[in-house]
C-alpha cells in the first residue's frame, strides 16, 4: 500500500533534534529499541532473501506446481518479497544504525526517504499481488470453465508485471499537485480493497454450498479431491492476506494517529522509533509468506527438500 504521504516541517520528515540528536541519545529505552529492530532484521534479512528465493525457483522448475495457476501468482509475490530481502531491509538496516552512530544527518535523511518509499512501493505491489490471488480463486470456484480459459501463465506473468509497474509510476515525483498524488493512491487502495473483499465473501459463500451438494449427492472422488485442493488454496489465500494484514495494521495505526495529530506538535524522538518499528513489521512480512507456503503447501516443502538436495 502506497503508505508514503508529503512531509513537511510538521510531519515525520528529517529532524536532527529529533533522531540523531538529544531525545534518541538521551533515552536508552529508544537506542534499545533501535538496536533490536536492527538487530531483527539483520537475521532476518538473509532467511527472506533464500527461502523466497527457493519458491521462484521452485515454481520454475517444478512443473506439478506450475500446474496450478495460484503458485504462479504466490512466485511473483514472492519476488517482491525477494527483493524486500535483498534489498530493502539492508537500507533500512543501514538508517537504524546511522541514527545510533548519530552519523551526518544528510545521510540520514538519504537512507529514510529511500526507505520510506521503496517500502511503501513492495507495500502496495504486495496488496495487487494479493488481490490477483483473490480475483483467481474467485474464477476457479465460481467460474471453472472461465477460468481454464482465462487464466493462463502469460496473462498472469503479464498482471503481475502491471501489479509492480503501477506502484513504481505512482511513486514517481509527476508535476501534479501532491494531492492529486495521494487521492488517486487512496482511490486505488479503497477500490483494490473493495475488490478482495468481494472475492472472498463470494468464494466462502460458494465454497459452503458446494460442500452441501457434495454432503447431498453422490459425485465421484476425483471431483471431491479437486473441490478439496481449491478450498485449500483459497484458505492459503485468505492466511497469507490475514498476515499481510496484521503486519500492516501497526503501520496503518501509526499513521492515523499522526494525521489526527498533524499540525500540533513536532514529532518526538518517541514517535519516530515507533514509526521505525511499525515499518520493520512491513518488512518482516515477506519473511512471513514463504514460511506459510511451506507450512500449508506439502508441495513447496517437498520441493525445498529436493532443490536443497540438488535433485531438480
Amino acid at each position: 500500500m502506497n503508505y508514503s504521504l508529503p512531509s513537511n516541517g510538521n510531519s515525520i520528515g528529517c529532524h536532527p533534534h529529533d533522531l540523531s540528536g538529544g531525545t534518541l541519545q538521551q533515552s536508552s529505552f529508544l537506542r534499545v529499541c533501535l538496536i533490536l529492530t536492527a538487530v531483527v532484521n539483520i537475521l532476518s534479512c538473509p532467511f527472506t532473501v533464500v527461502l523466497n528465493a527457493l519458491v521462484m525457483v521452485a515454481v520454475k522448475w517444478k512443473s506439478r506446481l506450475r500446474s496450478h495457476k495460484s503458485n504462479i501468482l504466490l512466485a511473483t509475490l514472492a519476488s517482491t518479497d525477494f527483493m524486500v530481502g535483498l534489498v530493502l531491509q539492508p537500507v533500512f538496516v543501514a538508517e537504524l544504525i546511522t541514527l545510533l552512530l548519530d552519523k551526518s544527518f544528510g545521510g540520514v535523511c538519504l537512507l529514510s526517504h529511500i526507505s520510506r518509499v521503496g517500502i511503501s512501493c513492495s507495500s502496495f505491489t504486495s496488496f495487487l499481488h494479493l488481490a490477483l490471488l483473490s480475483g483467481e480463486r474467485f474464477l476457479a470456484l465460481k467460474r471453472p470453465f472461465a477460468h481454464t480459459h482465462l487464466v493462463t501463465t502469460s496473462r498472469l506473468l503479464c498482471a503481475s508485471a502491471l501489479a509492480w509497474l503501477l506502484p513504481a509510476i505512482l511513486h514517481i515525483r509527476l508535476p501534479f499537485g501532491k494531492n492529486i498524488i495521494l487521492s488517486t493512491n487512496v482511490f486505488l487502495m479503497v477500490v483494490t480493497m473493495i475488490f478482495i473483499i468481494f472475492c472472498h465473501v463470494t468464494v466462502f459463500r460458494e465454497t459452503r454450498q458446494h460442500e452441501q451438494r457434495l454432503a447431498a449427492q453422490q459425485v465421484t472422488q476425483e471431483a471431491r479431491e479437486k473441490f478439496e485442493k481449491e478450498k485449500k488454496a483459497v484458505k492459503i489465500t485468505f492466511s497469507i492476506l490475514t498476515v499481510f494484514v496484521l503486519c500492516c495494521l501497526p503501520f496503518v495505526a501509526f499513521r492515523v494517529v499522526l494525521q489526527l495529530t498533524h499540525g500540533k506538535e513536532r514529532p518526538t524522538g518517541t514517535v519516530k522509533v515507533v514509526g521505525q518499528l511499525s515499518r520493520s513489521a512491513l518488512l518482516l512480512n515477506s519473511l512471513l509468506n514463504p514460511i506459510i507456503y511451506s507450512v500449508r503447501i506439502k508441495q513447496f516443502r517437498v520441493a525445498f527438500k529436493e532443490l536443497l538436495g540438488g535433485n531438480c
